[in-house]
């Protein structure tokens, strides 16, 4: 192996080159899973090996056409990978050295910024701190990041981009979106699991959790549905959309009809529909958020 210099920082970070070798990366990996699943670790997770990943960047090594380019394994202060399992995963499968920047006492927290310029996805940082359903949960958070509790009204659909520290900070404040995200599987289906798990987590709020339940189990279902009520014609201007071709709803329209048929709900209707411009409200009430348990 090749000597290294290592070079520390003000941060206490520690970057070396270095030459790591199969079994060296084996010895890596193997107490990083030892580590993720101790008792004394705590909720941090890195991401899911992915086998396609690790084949390409094996072939790469393999062929002689990885390059070292400053990317570098990162390890926390206890020693659990926090960015890099696939490249040592590659090393393993390609039974090949290869020299790369390895960084050391990196802060565990900072795995909400790790390449994010390469596309780590809110999904992505959602599986690493172990939520169940990522994929699910992700839009939903960024739905529920973009409500103004005050005002009653969303900052938009679509409109900027939620950071993955502004998602985890979401869930943070308001755990109980896990909840919602689960009990509305089907009615997801229809409207989207943004809408549909960030809608009934307000709902929730701002009026019953038993309300909320009722009203996203009879848009999934259809089930003892009048004809003149408000999720009827909101699961029927759901179905049309998602059927049709040329007339499908926005994701803001559909959002803000999902909430207009909320404040219709129980009294008798012969249509539901948004005007030019029509913008709807929840009534303002901001419950106080609830801490993640410890």
């Amino acid at each position: 192996m090749r000597p290294a210099r290592a070079i520390s920082t003000p941060y206490g970070i520690t970057f070396e080159i270095q030459e790591v070798t199969p079994e060296l990366a084996a010895r890596w990996l193997a107490r990083d899973a030892e580590l993720r699943g101790s008792e004394a670790a705590d909720t941090f997770q890195n991401r899911r090996v992915m086998p396609s990943v690790v084949d390409k960047y094996a072939a790469a090594i393999t062929d002689g056409t990885w390059q070292l380019n400053g990317e570098s394994i990162k390890f926390a202060p206890d020693g659990r990978i926090l960015d890099g399992q696939h490249r040592l995963a590659a090393i393993v499968a390609a039974a090949r050295s290869m020299l790369t920047v390895v960084a050391t006492n990196v802060p565990p927290e900072s795995f909400e910024t790790l390449d994010t310029g390469k596309g780590r996805r809110v999904a992505d940082v959602l599986s690493i701190v172990g939520m169940d359903r990522p994929n699910r949960l992700a839009p939903a958070l960024a739905l529920l990041a973009r409500y103004d509790w005050a005002a009653g009204v969303f900052s938009g659909y679509g409109a900027g981009v939620v950071t993955n520290t502004q998602a985890l900070t979401t869930l943070r404040e308001h755990p109980r979106i896990v909840e919602s995200v689960a009990a509305t599987d089907r009615a997801a289906t229809l409207v989207g699991w943004g809408i549909a798990g960030a809608l009934h987590y307000i709902f929730s709020e701002v009026g019953s959790r038993a309300e909320a339940d009722t009203f996203f189990e009879q848009l999934g279902s259809g089930a003892d549905l009048s004809k003149r009520s408000a999720v009827y014609f909101l699961r029927e201007r759901a179905l049309a959309s998602k059927l049709s071709r040329t007339e499908r709803l926005t994701r803001l329209r559909l959002r803000d009809l999902v909430i207009k048929a909320w404040l219709k709900r129980g009294e008798p209707i012969y249509t539901l529909r948004l005007g030019p411009g029509e913008e709807v409200a929840l009534t303002p009430k901001r419950r106080r958020a609830k801490a993640a348990p410890e």
